[in-house]
């Protein structure tokens, strides 16, 4: 039995990245690209930071692309996603982008396979700003 999940809270940070989302989905890039400089001039406190959370919100959408190419059994385009987001973005960002995903699939479903969940606590470190976000998902499908 899993414990039931709230959704994410609606504050400004979600609010923003689901418009920038939204706006990358119906073909509209410069409106996604200003979500995210809005995103990224209210959050940031330095220029190395606001670098880290745009190259961070920007490697997001292609990582929901790769997952829509993923879903739809297109390999070839999920894998050249992929190497994008490493390529343009770098290692550490690919990694906090799929920190993300998995956590995002964990809220979904209140589970990840036990092999996405050790994977997410070794990619955050098992710190306890991600014991906290994913609480409630367990670890391995549950058997009920």
């Amino acid at each position: 039995m899993s414990i039931p999940v709230p959704p994410l809270p609606e504050v400004f940070e979600v609010h923003i990245g689901r418009q920038a989302q939204e706006a990358q989905a119906a073909g509209r890039p410069e409106e996604a690209e200003k979500a995210i400089g809005y995103l990224v001039s209210e959050g940031a406190t330095s220029a190395e930071e606001a670098k880290m959370f745009g190259d961070v919100a920007r490697a997001s959408l292609l990582a929901r692309t790769m997952l829509e190419h993923v879903e739809a059994g297109r390999a070839a385009e999920a894998d050249a996603l992929q190497a994008r987001i490493v390529d343009e973005y770098g290692p550490e960002v690919a990694k906090v982008v799929l920190a993300g995903l998995l956590v995002t699939a964990g809220r979904k479903q209140g589970w990840l396979p036990v092999e996405a969940y050790d994977l997410l606590m070794q990619l955050t470190d098992g710190g306890r700003d991600v014991a906290d976000i994913i609480q409630g998902v367990g670890r391995g499908q549950p058997t009920d």
